[in-house]
């Protein structure tokens, strides 16, 4: 990905999928964010389009090596605290187990 990813400034064929590919991701999260913002379960003043653009960047596929390759996280790591971060930003707290609670 991160091949793609650099080579989109300068090849517009490989450009194109990348941007559809990021459009159709944030469309994903967009998905999610209505949902839990129609079962009132997003943090009080987080909207859904706000939820969208956080659940967006934190999960997107060039978020993944900055953890991996400069934190060293592992596969499983990644997983298990990227799911305690969004779920964090986005939910209300009464909504979260104790672990995943803030302090």
């Amino acid at each position: 990905m991160r091949v793609m990813r650099g080579a989109t400034g300068t090849d517009p064929e490989l450009a194109a999928p990348w941007e559809t590919n990021q459009q159709q991701t944030r469309s994903a999260h967009g998905m999610l964010a209505g949902l839990l913002a129609g079962r009132d379960a997003l943090r009080p003043g987080l909207d859904a389009d706000q939820a969208r653009d956080i659940a967006f960047v934190l999960m997107n596929v060039e978020t993944y090596p900055q953890y991996a390759d400069a934190c060293g996280w592992t596969p499983d790591q990644w997983t298990e605290r990227t799911a305690a971060i969004v779920t964090g930003a986005l939910l209300r707290t009464e909504l979260l187990v104790d672990g995943d609670r803030d302090g």
